[in-house]
């Protein structure tokens, strides 16, 4: 049981969220992008990142939903 949670959770752990790491773009939904982009181009070591992006992608689609009205903030304070 504890080698099945341990499978289990790696990949999650190992994902870093796409979220978190396009936070300084102010485009919504970066983070859910960037997995689109490694789900449909294949370079380097991104078909290695499929199956990582798809665990990923949910993680990030809610975290981008969550980051919408800080996303709003950073282009209104942007555009001033």
């Amino acid at each position: 049981m504890k080698k099945f949670l341990f499978i289990f959770t790696l990949p999650l752990l190992l994902s870093g969220c796409g979220t978190l790491l396009t936070m300084e773009s102010k485009e919504p939904f970066s983070g859910t992008q960037r997995n689109i982009d490694v789900l449909t181009e294949c370079r380097e070591f991104g078909c290695l990142l499929r199956p990582v992006a798809i665990i990923d992608f949910p993680l990030s689609l809610v975290s981008d939903i969550l980051m919408l009205p800080v996303k709003g903030i950073q282009n209104a304070v942007s555009e001033e």
